[in-house]
């Protein structure tokens, strides 16, 4: 063949193919405006011809569509009111990977009460005995503090002065030590552990440790380089560098707290047959029950095998 005969081959080929490209184009738009098909057949354009409609979105939280505001999260797309309720616990939607995804959801979530919220946030494997009804959401390095009062030096020291009157005669006036400076200062134990729970506030240190019921801490002060339980006449002192999540917890615990003992007044207020029927309702979750839960955590791979046995043993009386 030669280039002449190569040449004309080419343009046929391509003009054929142009050919073909118009005549599904014709056939497009006459299915697009619905006329010009032929009798009998279907005006719906074939399914490669149709327009992409992309589905409409849903937030994984509280399941609303509102795409405006929407915000990416390492659990997914979220709504705009989802990332609003972060923002007023001082939280953005770029902290969900510091939380598991319930932690996480439950926060976003508007639809659950403080006591819903907080139950993902127990910790599983307590460094402390717990007594019955109660739960650990956080233990961290610590040490213990107290302030004390000491004499630095003294101010207006005298060593006193002689001065000769006469033969046989001179006249001394006496030293003077002077008034004692005194300061303040922040003694610290060894580093230990400090625990929070639904019912106390437990510091585990060789000196200055303490367990106070929660019901008794009048006022929690962040300080610089840790906390400040008040608890009656009483000061304790925690050296921590977690005051931020310390603080989280406790915000948490005390809305917790209070939906509580708005949901007990409810209930003692109720009728006798009313509060009854609650009573069943609430009754505690089975052993059963709690193993899936934590079977699920383990598969997840939130906890380990080995964490989820204990846990299983503990339950079952083991």
């Amino acid at each position: 063949m030669g280039l002449f005969d190569f040449i004309n081959k080419a343009q046929e080929t391509v003009d054929n193919m142009q050919k073909k490209a118009e005549e599904w184009q014709t056939k497009a738009n006459r299915f697009a405006n619905g006329t010009g098909a032929p009798a009998g057949a279907s005006t719906t354009p074939p399914s490669d011809d149709r327009e992409f409609v992309p589905e409409s979105y849903t937030c994984p939280v509280c399941g609303n569509h509102q795409e405006s505001g929407k915000k990416s999260t390492a659990y997914g797309e979220i709504c705009a009111n989802c990332v609003q309720r972060l923002k007023n616990r001082g939280l953005s939607h770029r902290s969900a990977k510091k939380f598991t995804r319930e932690q996480f959801f439950a926060l976003c979530d508007g639809s659950i009460n403080a006591l819903e919220r907080a139950k993902p946030f127990a910790i599983l494997n307590s460094p402390v005995a717990l007594k019955k009804d109660e739960h650990c959401y956080y233990a961290g390095n610590a040490c213990g503090g107290k302030i004390k009062t000491v004499t630095t030096g003294y101010t207006g020291a005298s060593k006193g002065y002689s001065l000769r009157l006469m033969k046989n005669f001179t006249y001394r006036s006496g030293g003077s030590a002077g008034h004692a400076v005194r300061e303040q200062v922040l003694e610290t134990s060894q580093r230990g552990t400090f625990v929070i729970t639904n019912q106390r506030f437990i510091l585990m240190t060789p000196t200055y440790g303490f367990e106070v019921p929660a019901g008794k801490v009048g006022n929690i002060e962040l300080r610089p380089d840790g906390i400040t339980l008040y608890a009656g006449n009483k000061t304790h002192i925690v050296m921590t560098n977690d005051t931020d999540q310390i603080a989280f917890i406790v915000t948490l615990l005390s809305e917790a707290t209070a939906e509580y003992e708005r949901q007990k007044e409810t209930e003692d207020s109720a009728p006798k047959a009313t509060r009854t029927r609650k009573a069943v309702d609430s009754a505690p979750i089975s052993a059963a029950d709690e193993i899936r839960k934590y079977k699920q955590l383990a598969d997840e791979g939130i906890i380990t095998a080995e964490e989820f046995e204990k846990k299983k043993k503990e339950l079952l009386g083991l």
